[in-house]
């Protein structure tokens, strides 16, 4: 069975998100897999994570290819005509999801225009040759070889997500992989939201961030142009399931406004009103250890429930307040209400940022 990571970048968005989701709909592997619709986004997953396989569109230049390392290469052409580095491999662009993963991990493959190599003698042609079919059949026979039971608990994505991940210091909790980071305000129509978008924006900058509204009315496609047809409330179904891979469903959810990803937020109060601040946290566990983002930024509103202990759970919180005497009073009463409910870490962690009234 085949093992480590793939990932995918190419600038065609949903071809890259229709062709994902063939891979997911059809894998019978224990393979990661994680899509970028930008150079700079897979540049900065490399430098974290090894990459096993990369799909790369030939839109971008041999230069801009080569500065994400992978064992495997491939590059997704137009043509055969198309130029490739010598260690990289060309599949057709236009085939079927199936036939494309068969050529990853099965062969044949294109060879197209990479400088010749010394030509085999015959002898050694057909002994490489014979050498090939030995070993496809090999594999072959490995495929339909059935598992032992202690084979199958070895190999279940649980077990080996445990061998590879490193423990974390006790009370570490939810941020064992990333950070939650809140902005919430008593303060209403000062910009909150605006403010936690560029705060996101500025921190994608550098590493990959996530962009979650709890809002009970978050502006729709005011704020979030890129309607993928799929919300937070999607996210929560996937994420109580509990099937599959959650990074892989956000890969083709999100939206993107320039590096900060972002899934649509609800449109109905009353379904967000029903999710309880348990499940919140269990969602926002599992996107940080299963997923790639360094930080989540949570743009959270009154309506939410369990607000108080969301807020706990973020590393940082960010507080926007303008300064007039009702704001200040909101922001008063705020505060007295952490300290009498004994969330005095709440305030600890919190950046109060003055925006400017608008």
């Amino acid at each position: 069975m085949y093992e480590g990571n793939l990932v995918i970048c190419d600038q065609e968005q949903q071809y890259a998100r229709n062709l994902l989701q063939m891979f997911a709909r059809n894998r019978t592997s224990d393979i990661q897999m994680y899509l970028f619709h930008t150079l700079e986004e897979a540049e900065r997953f490399a430098e974290q994570k090894k990459v096993h396989t990369l799909l790369i569109d030939h839109e971008y230049s041999l230069a801009q290819r080569e500065k994400i390392p992978a064992e495997e290469r491939f590059v997704l052409v137009k043509n055969r005509q198309d130029l490739l580095a010598e260690n990289e491999t060309g599949i057709f662009r236009y085939q079927s999801a199936e036939d494309i993963w068969f050529q990853m991990y099965h062969g044949p493959v294109l060879k197209q225009n990479k400088k010749k190599s010394t030509p085999e003698k015959p002898k050694e042609a057909e002994r490489n040759k014979k050498t090939q079919k030995t070993e496809a059949d090999h594999k072959k026979q490995k495929l339909r070889e059935p598992e032992t039971s202690a084979e199958r608990r070895r190999s279940t994505p649980e077990v080996k997500a445990e061998k590879r991940r490193p423990k974390a210091p006790a009370g570490c909790g939810i941020r064992e992989k990333g950070e939650l980071i809140g902005v919430y305000s008593p303060i209403h129509r000062i910009g909150k939201t605006r403010f936690a978008l560029e705060l996101g924006k500025e921190f994608a900058k550098k590493e990959p961030v996530l962009y979650l509204n709890l809002e009970e009315y978050a502006g729709g496609s005011y704020y979030f142009p890129d309607q993928t047809g799929q919300n937070l409330a999607d996210l929560l179904y996937y994420s109580r399931q509990e099937k599959g891979n959650l990074g892989l469903r956000i890969s083709t959810m999100a939206g993107q406004d320039g590096s900060l990803d972002y899934i649509l937020p609800m449109p109905y109060v009353q379904d967000m009103q029903e999710v309880s601040g348990e499940e919140w946290l269990r969602l926002f566990e599992q996107i940080l250890e299963n997923c790639i983002y360094q930080k989540v930024i949570l743009d959270l509103g009154d309506s939410v429930d369990g607000l108080f202990q969301i807020l706990e759970a973020c590393h940082t919180v960010y507080t926007p307040y303008i300064d007039d005497e009702l704001a200040r009073a909101k922001l008063n009463q705020y505060s007295e209400n952490l300290r009498k409910t004994g969330r005095e870490r709440v305030l600890e962690r919190t950046i109060q940022k003055k925006l400017k009234q608008r």
